[in-house]
C-alpha cells in the first residue's frame, strides 16, 4: 500500500524557492516510507542523483497525462466535425439532386434545359447564319451552298444505287463467275446471256450452262439461271420469270437466284417447284458457294432427266437418295447458321455483363476498403 506523504518546515525561512529553471528546497522535511526506502539503496551524491531521477519521471507522467486530455478533447471534436460534415455532405447533395431535376425538367418554361432549347439555341442558330453579314459563315456562305448540294446528290444517289441497274450487275458478276467454276468442273459450257438476245429478241435468261453431251448421249441439254437483286419479287413472279427463261433459251431446268431482303427473308435457301425450276434466296455480299453449287448439281441432273436418259454407270435411285440428303444437310447448315449467329450474340451479352459486374465488384471492394482506412485515420 503507498504511504501517506507529508512536508514539515524546519525554520522560518523554509520553502521551496524558484529561480528560473532552477528549484532549492530550504530546510523541508519530506515524510514518506515509500521515498525514504525508495533513496535508501543510494548513498551521497547517487542518492542526490536517484531524487532528480524520480522527481523527473513525476514531470514525465504529468506530461503524458495531460497529452491523453488533449488526444480525447481532438477526438470528440474530430467526431463532431466529422459529423456535421456527413450532415452538411447529405443535405448538399440532396439540394443539388433537387435542383439537377428543377433545371432539367423540359416541362418546365423557366428551367435551364428549356430556356437553353429555346432562346440560347434560337439565338445561336442566328447569329451563326451565313446570310448575315456578322455571322462567321458569311464568307463561306457560297462553299457552304456548294456543299449541302453535293451531300444532298451523294445521299440521293446512295439510296439509288439500291435499286439501280449497278446493283443487280454486281450479283450478276457474282453469279457468273462461281458458274463458270461449277460448270468447268462438270465439263459444262456456262454463257452470261443478260445481254445477249435470243431468236425471239428476248433477253430473258442472264446465264445458260449447256451440259456435257457425254451426258446427255447426243441431247442439247441447258440449264438456265435468271439473277434478281431487287427489293420485291413475288414467288409467282419468279416462277414466271423462270419460265420464260427457260423457253426463250431452250433449257429444260431453270434456276431463280434472287438476292435476300426484308421481303424474303423468311424464304428456304432453297426451294424447288413443278416444271424443274428452283429458287435459292441468296446474300449478295457474301454468296453461299454451297447452295449455288447444289443447285446447279440439282438443276443439272433435272436437265438430264428431262430427255428419260439413264447414263451407263450411274444409279439415279441412290443419286436422288444423295441429292434429297445434300438438300437436308443444307437445311440443316442453315439452322445451325442462324442458331450460331443468335448464340454468338447471347455469347457476346453474356461476356459484356461478366466484365460490367466485375468491374463493379472492383469499384465496391475499392470503396470498402477507402472507408476502413477512414476509420482507422481516425481512430489514431
Amino acid at each position: 500500500m503507498t504511504s501517506v506523504a507529508s512536508i514539515t518546515a524546519n525554520s522560518n525561512n523554509a520553502g521551496i524557492e524558484i529561480d528560473g529553471e532552477y528549484v532549492l528546497l530550504k530546510d523541508v522535511t519530506i515524510k514518506n516510507l515509500d521515498l525514504a526506502s525508495f533513496l535508501t539503496a543510494a548513498e551521497g551524491l547517487d542518492r542526490i542523483n536517484l531524487l532528480i531521477e524520480l522527481i523527473e519521471t513525476a514531470m514525465y507522467v504529468n506530461r503524458l497525462a495531460n497529452t491523453t486530455a488533449d488526444v480525447k478533447e481532438l477526438n470528440t471534436v474530430a467526431v463532431q466535425v466529422r459529423e456535421t460534415m456527413e450532415s452538411a455532405g447529405e443535405k448538399a447533395f440532396t439540394d443539388l439532386e433537387v435542383l439537377i431535376k428543377k433545371q432539367s425538367d423540359d416541362t418546365n418554361a423557366l428551367s435551364l434545359i428549356s430556356l437553353l432549347k429555346t432562346k440560347l439555341v434560337n439565338q445561336v442558330i442566328s447569329e451563326l447564319d451565313p446570310t448575315l453579314e456578322t455571322s462567321p459563315f458569311h464568307s463561306i456562305n457560297k462553299q457552304l451552298i456548294q456543299l449541302l448540294s453535293i451531300q444532298g446528290q451523294e445521299k440521293g444517289q446512295k439510296a439509288a444505287d439500291a435499286n439501280s441497274p449497278q446493283h443487280g450487275r454486281d450479283l450478276n458478276k457474282t453469279m457468273d463467275g462461281l458458274l463458270q467454276k461449277l460448270a468447268a468442273q462438270t465439263g459444262d459450257q456456262a454463257l452470261y446471256t443478260n445481254d445477249i438476245a435470243s431468236e425471239t429478241g428476248s433477253k430473258v435468261g442472264d446465264e445458260v450452262i449447256t451440259i456435257d453431251s457425254n451426258f446427255t448421249h447426243g441431247h442439247l441439254a441447258a440449264v438456265v439461271w435468271e439473277f434478281k437483286a431487287v427489293k420485291v419479287v413475288t414467288q409467282a413472279a419468279a416462277l414466271a420469270e423462270i419460265s420464260e427463261a427457260m423457253e426463250n433459251r431452250h433449257a429444260q431446268s431453270g434456276v431463280f437466284v434472287l438476292a435476300r431482303t426484308a421481303h424474303n427473308a423468311n424464304w428456304a435457301p432453297f426451294s424447288m417447284f413443278h416444271g424443274r425450276r428452283a429458287i435459292i434466296v441468296v446474300d449478295e455480299d457474301n454468296v453461299d458457294e454451297l447452295l449455288v453449287q447444289y443447285a446447279h448439281i440439282w438443276s443439272r441432273v433435272e436437265a438430264i432427266r428431262s430427255f428419260g436418259i439413264q447414263q451407263d454407270g450411274i444409279d439415279y435411285d441412290q443419286l436422288n437418295v444423295l441429292i434429297e440428303e445434300a438438300k437436308k444437310a443444307f437445311n440443316g447448315l442453315a439452322q445451325v447458321t442462324g442458331a450460331h449467329t443468335s448464340i454468338q450474340t447471347s455469347l457476346d451479352s453474356a461476356i459484356s455483363w461478366l466484365e460490367e459486374s466485375k468491374g463493379e465488384l472492383k469499384r465496391k471492394l475499392t470503396d470498402i476498403t477507402a472507408l476502413i482506412n477512414e476509420s482507422k485515420d481516425v481512430a489514431k
